[in-house]
């Protein structure tokens, strides 16, 4: 390969292309490497490299919680099934000591109070007749009013199931 010797004004008038096309990548290499120095490249890949490492932590640690609500789930299923028992066994109670009296005609009152006055009376007719030795705790209707006329039922609520088995024993006699 032949040097030609270009004819330049100045201190590089004694150059080469060889040594031209060299001192050209020089200057490339080192503003690249001002340029990275000047956009923090280096410090950009580590702090790169730290939220990779980050977004790792965070993502086990995301499961482990999912792992641990789920486990609570479980266990509040657990402890409200024990709550349904509990109320169920509060329902059985309230049923083994209830009955329910139909075909009682409602009264026809605007009153409330009067309408329960009256069901009362009704009911302890029904256990007069009955001879049931126990007196309502509670006596009320259930639902709604109907508007074709028929009458609602009458729960009962007796003191124990004891008292319940004595009027149902009786019942026949109606």
């Amino acid at each position: 390969m032949t040097r030609k010797k270009k004819q330049r004004f100045g201190s590089d008038s004694n150059l080469t292309d060889d040594d031209e096309h060299q001192m050209d990548l020089i200057k490339r290499v080192l503003y690249a490497d001002e340029f990275r120095n000047f956009l923090q490249i280096p410090n950009i890949l580590a702090e790169m490299k730290l939220m990779k490492e980050t977004i790792l932590t965070l993502q086990q640690e995301l499961e482990d919680q999912k792992k641990k609500v789920k486990e609570l789930e479980m266990g509040q299923k657990d402890s409200t099934g024990l709550k349904k028992n509990t109320e169920n066994s509060a329902e059985i109670k309230e049923r083994n000591r209830s009955i329910v009296v139909s075909n009682t005609p409602e009264y026809e009152s605007k009153f409330a109070h009067e309408r329960n006055v009256a069901d009362v009376a009704k009911v302890n007719m029904v256990f007069r007749h009955l001879d049931a030795s126990a007196l309502p705790v509670a006596i009320y209707r259930l639902g709604r009013p109907r508007s074709d006329g028929k009458p609602r039922l009458i729960k009962v609520v007796l003191p124990s199931s004891a008292s319940q088995k004595e009027v149902l024993s009786k019942a026949p006699r109606l």
